[in-house]
């Protein structure tokens, strides 16, 4: 499967039918990731310095990336509603004398 927030990737349509996700190189979870390609073997995300902010690429003045490659793999993060909130049913919709 292939993800990517890229609307210009072809993994963009899988995106926005999943939502987000979590993805691993090698095991461990990466953050900041753009695409992710498990048939290929790779991922593409924000470069970051060596205090973990993104960089700028200083020629495109935008976010650099970076290509890592390994055994990649993307879990779907299930949505739960927060804790606490229940169903409120509307009583007017039901009775047009309201």
């Amino acid at each position: 499967m292939r993800i990517s927030v890229d609307s210009d990737d072809p993994g963009n349509e899988n995106f926005q039918r999943m939502g987000l996700a979590k993805v691993f190189l090698d095991g461990k979870e990466i953050d900041r990731v753009m695409t992710a390609d498990e048939e290929e073997g790779y991922i593409v995300r924000l470069k970051l310095n060596g205090m973990g902010i993104p960089e700028i690429d200083p020629e495109t003045q935008l976010f650099a990336l970076e290509m890592l490659y390994g055994v990649v793999i993307i879990e779907p993060i299930p949505i739960q509603p927060p804790s606490g909130i229940g169903i409120v049913h509307d009583d007017a919709a039901d009775n047009s004398t309201i």
